[in-house]
């Protein structure tokens, strides 16, 4: 587990605040995450029902997927609670296959039907899996950002670059590189500017795989 610690500080009056899954801070970075995305990201708005209660259920079944107490403390919320960044260490800290299966059947449930008929998110599901496993066998162990977002009235702000440079901050101090999707222009332009390139589109949405190459430096505690 994440021990909870106090915020430290990032720019101006802003902090962090670590989390983990089980953490007591948890439940207000999930809920800034959904708040994030629901209803305005290109994912889910073509694999999730319009309505706001499946849109906020797609994104809480990924954000508990995805947050993790196990590996380093990479991911962390503003102490204001406004912003937040899931990550974690890959493949040596995966989601294993059965939580994998488990989060995905229940993101079907928040589908429209024709849309589970298809079958398009076990598409999108496994074009993920596949480019963080050539991700792996290019080079080894490496940060997946998981998650980045702001709430709604926080956004444009730069907290979520206060936040990013944290994770690539620690991964440089580790020599590691970053991967991470980018499902909309304004994040692909955020992760553009801070050393992401494009990797691959998926066919279907305008959703890159994007890495950032290891920087070697002296490794340093997250």
């Amino acid at each position: 587990m994440c021990a909870a610690v106090a915020p430290e500080k990032l720019s101006g009056n802003v902090g962090f605040i670590r989390f983990g899954r089980s953490d007591p801070h948890y439940p207000k970075a999930e809920d800034a995450l959904v708040m994030a995305f629901a209803g305005t990201d290109p994912v889910s708005l073509f694999y999730a029902k319009p309505s706001d209660k499946a849109q906020r259920q797609f994104w809480q079944i990924i954000t508990r997927e995805s947050a993790t107490d196990k590996g380093p403390p990479l991911s962390c919320m503003t102490s204001d609670g406004k912003a937040a960044v899931v990550a974690r260490m890959w493949p040596d800290n995966k989601i294993t296959a059965l939580n994998y299966l488990w989060s995905t059947l229940r993101m079907m449930m928040a589908q429209p039907i024709p849309r589970i008929k298809t079958g398009p998110l076990t598409k999108f599901t496994d074009w993920m899996k596949a480019n963080k496993k050539k991700m792996a066998e290019r080079h080894g162990s490496f940060v997946y950002v998981v998650q980045l977002g702001a709430r709604p009235e926080a956004q444009g702000q730069g907290l979520g670059s206060k936040l990013l440079r944290r994770i690539t901050e620690y991964a440089d101090s580790q020599g590691l590189p970053c991967y991470l999707e980018a499902s909309s222009p304004g994040s692909r332009r955020l992760y553009l500017r801070h050393g992401f390139v494009d990797v691959e589109e998926f066919p279907d949405l305008p959703v890159f795989s994007m890495e950032r190459p290891a920087v070697k430096a002296a490794k340093v505690s997250p």
